[in-house]
């Protein structure tokens, strides 16, 4: 997991259209008259047309058959830019991993720009976890939700809907609580900078305070936890890497770390990368260059032969993904353009390169099955999707396998992480596809059972790790409030949990949640 220590705020929205107007605009493009919007999206007839004139004003468009057409040209999501030339997300993402933004806080900046999802970026970074702990197929209790209410204190609801207040006297002020992948310990961030540990009940276990300290990653097996450290200097940064216990004991100092990723697509692959078992981290070091898997069991550091990029862990641990061969390239003009790489296999015993995986070539978004079996990557959608489709890779013999029919979307450039899942098996995959209304699919490894689970009336949504809840939002500008929903998915029953209001605000800032994971 990742988060930024820094102070609360409410940044003003970046782009375009609000929130509510991108899901205008979604229902637009179906054809829908304003009524029909209006029914959709729970508003009066009078907002959905006062939306929709904003739409046409701020797009300088005249008439619903324009909207229908429009493209986002400088904020076009990432179908009609990944296989592009120039890529021009990965430049900017280039130009971040070679220190050109200066501060900590602008590359975590980035990283939540990257991962945001309408209302829901910083629940990207919240969900973002290794998966693969635990018995598979094994699930002891539903999931809960956390979340943070508008005066700041903490609520936890259970699967009923029903909801009880969580770690009374913690302030958690600088962002939610982030839970580990075993839902047993939250850690959430101050407004100092330290982070404090809580167990499940949410007493606190420890604290955590160093300087400049703006990077968490728990470990799959929840009993440690990754972060980095700024040293050096505005115009010149430098990272170092710890490993703290569940207690917030720090426990390893790793040294030099080199932030980010230079391959384009992988803006979530620049990060260490806990083993399986969580009892090693592959990551690069930034004082050489070189690819190192530093091991807890012995204190030890092992460095790799050879030019690696680690992308995932893969084979049960026993491999790692990455990208071999890198070659940097430029134009006559001296502009970056996307470097030259091959993604394989790589078997750490004999170290040799065992699988060629060339899907990824070329910067797709993927995601590893808990086993690091196989690997889910964005493909080209069906003829005239709105997204992109999916398919499987097997890490040992290479062979793709489609998902006829699939489609997955995000208006923004990249794909959450958090919308899609593997089931904890390995034997299927859900995914949430972004548009409004949001829509929950699963599908079987082998290509087969493609089925809807779910519509929910909003941008995006989240599902819960044991796949039986989704979370979601609806704005409501008629009241200036924001309503928080948990659906059940196998009773297709909704249940409001809160609403909140932003009422004389500035800037409408969403629930911010965090789904605590089964325990195991």
């Amino acid at each position: 997991m990742l988060t930024w220590m820094g102070k609360r705020g409410r940044p003003p929205h970046p782009d375009i259209l609000t929130p509510r107007e991108w899901e205008v605009l979604a229902l637009l493009r179906l054809e829908l008259s304003n009524l029909e919007i209006a029914e959709k999206l729970g508003i009066s007839r009078d907002g959905a047309k006062y939306h929709v004139s904003q739409i046409l004003g701020k797009l300088g468009l005249e008439n619903r058959e324009q909207v229908a057409r429009w493209q986002y040209e400088d904020a076009r999501p990432w179908w009609a830019t990944a296989f592009a030339p120039l890529l021009p997300a990965w430049r900017r993402g280039a130009a971040l991993a070679s220190g050109a933004s200066g501060t900590a806080a602008r590359a975590a900046l980035f990283i939540t720009v990257v991962a945001a999802v309408g209302g829901l970026g910083l629940l990207a970074l919240l969900l973002f976890s290794q998966d693969g702990d635990g018995e598979e197929g094994v699930i002891k209790a539903p999931s809960q939700l956390l979340y943070w209410d508008a005066d700041g204190a903490l609520w936890l609801v259970d699967a009923n809907g029903t909801r009880q207040t969580f770690a009374n006297g913690v302030e958690c002020e600088s962002s939610s609580p982030h839970w580990s992948p075993t839902g047993e310990t939250p850690v959430c961030g101050r407004g100092d900078g330290s982070v404090v540990f809580l167990d499940g009940e949410g007493e606190v276990l420890g604290e955590l305070a160093m300087e400049d300290m703006w990077l968490m990653y728990w470990s799959p097996t929840g009993e440690h936890v990754l972060f980095a450290t700024l040293q050096g200097t505005e115009e010149e940064p430098e990272y170092e890497l710890h490993i703290a216990d569940r207690t917030g004991e720090l426990v390893a100092d790793l040294g030099p770390w080199e932030f980010g990723s230079r391959i384009p697509g992988q803006a979530y692959r620049g990060f260490p990368l806990w083993s399986p078992d969580g009892s090693r981290v592959a990551y690069r070091t930034a004082d050489t260059g070189e690819t190192v898997i530093y091991s807890l069991e012995t204190d030890e550091s092992e460095t790799l032969e050879g030019d690696y990029y680690p992308l995932g862990w893969a084979l049960g641990g026993d491999a790692l993904l990455v990208a071999a061969n890198y070659e940097e390239r430029r134009d006559e003009l001296n502009t970056l353009r996307p470097p030259a790489y091959e993604v394989s296999v790589l078997d750490l015993a004999s170290g040799d390169l065992v699988t060629r995986i060339p899907e990824l070539d070329s910067g797709r978004q993927f995601w590893l099955s808990p086993d690091g079996e196989t690997v889910a990557l964005l493909t080209q959608g069906p003829p005239g999707a709105h997204g992109p489709g999916l398919q499987f890779a097997d890490l040992r013999s290479g062979a793709l396998t489609n998902i006829p029919e699939a489609i997955i979307s995000n208006p923004t450039e990249s794909i959450n992480p958090s919308q899609v899942k593997f089931s904890q098996n390995g034997d299927q995959l859900y995914w949430v596809d972004s548009g409004a209304p949001a829509l929950v699919h699963m599908a079987n490894v082998d290509g087969t059972g493609l089925t809807k689970l779910a519509e929910v009336p909003t941008l995006g949504a989240s599902l819960s790790p044991d796949l039986t809840q989704l979370a979601y939002h609806i704005s409501d500008d008629d009241v200036d409030s924001v309503t928080l929903y948990i659906r059940d998915i196998s009773e297709r029953r909704d249940q409001q949990i809160d609403v909140q209001s932003f009422a004389g605000q500035n800037s409408k800032s969403p629930f911010r949640f965090a789904w605590r994971p089964v325990p195991r």
